[in-house]
């Protein structure tokens, strides 16, 4: 996990400041603290999502690249085309290699969201 450096927040001055002014930046500092995992929470259960903590590698290079099936095959009297058997094979591999792309792309996204939630 990356380490994540933010810039210290200084202390709200108590001079020439209203009772509202003092109370809104109060909030505003606490909150900012919250975010940044500053303020001492031992869960950190407030802090932001930082760039550092997801993990996620990038999903390799899809396999499928285009179609190989083209739907070609001998023509009927009617003048309809039907698919070849070996044009149904390239469909079945065709079909195969997305599932698989699908897969990798699916367990990408689930570690993703269990890097975002944690």
């Amino acid at each position: 996990m990356a380490t994540t450096r933010f810039a210290a927040i200084p202390n709200i001055p108590q001079a020439d400041l209203t009772a509202w002014e003092s109370i809104m930046l109060k909030a505003l500092k606490e909150n900012v603290e919250l975010l940044i995992g500053s303020r001492g929470e031992v869960d950190n259960a407030s802090r932001a999502i930082t760039f550092g903590y997801i993990e996620v590698a990038r999903p390799a290079a899809l396999v499928l690249i285009n179609i190989t099936a083209r739907g070609t095959g001998p023509t009927l009297g009617t003048g309809e085309v039907v698919a070849s058997l070996e044009d149904h094979i390239r469909l079945i591999n065709d079909v195969s290699t997305l599932a698989g792309d699908v897969v990798r792309l699916r367990a990408t996204v689930d570690a993703l969201i269990d890097d975002l939630t944690l």
